[in-house]
């Protein structure tokens, strides 16, 4: 993806003087590109709409839509928002942790998971429950549950 080009269509949208108004977008582009925002993906935003890297980096760190590290092929979110915590998500959590090998906030050797902490995903009726790549959500779990459910996600990979 060539991101200047693809930069001057989204711009093309916005009024005169509003480019700016892009930088959301153009991190969407970079981070699809990159597979994460990088450094060199902030710099090159920052040239494009004519502001500082700072400037990008500040609104790049306050979306955790955006990732500014590598994340892993499937991307686990367990929900700890009230229902979730008080019907599990702590026992699933740690289940989940021992059983990839990581942590909350961190990424499988082999590139395949990330885990991570969310707030709430709307699905109280389903808790303790997880979403896999910001897309499907699974529950109520259980310990063993939520690893077998893993281990299907690996096994159709």
């Amino acid at each position: 993806m060539n991101l200047p080009t693809e930069a001057e269509k989204i711009i093309e949208r916005y009024p005169p003087g509003r480019s700016r108004s892009a930088l959301l977008p153009l991190l969407h582009l970079v981070q699809e590109r990159d597979g994460y925002v990088t450094q060199d993906g902030m710099r090159e935003v920052a040239d494009i709409l004519e502001i500082t890297t700072a400037q990008v980096q500040s609104v790049a760190t306050f979306y955790t839509m955006f990732h500014l590290k590598p994340k892993g092929r499937h991307v686990i979110g367990v929900c700890q928002n009230l229902a979730c915590t008080l019907n599990g998500a702590e026992d699933l959590i740690d289940s989940l942790e021992g059983h990839l090998g990581v942590q909350c906030g961190e990424t499988t050797d082999d590139g395949q998971f990330t885990l991570e902490r969310a707030e709430c995903l709307a699905a109280c009726d389903l808790a303790p429950m997880l979403q896999i790549d910001y897309q499907t959500m699974h529950g109520p779990l259980t310990r063993d549950t939520g690893v077998a459910l893993l281990e299907s996600v690996r096994a159709n990979d």
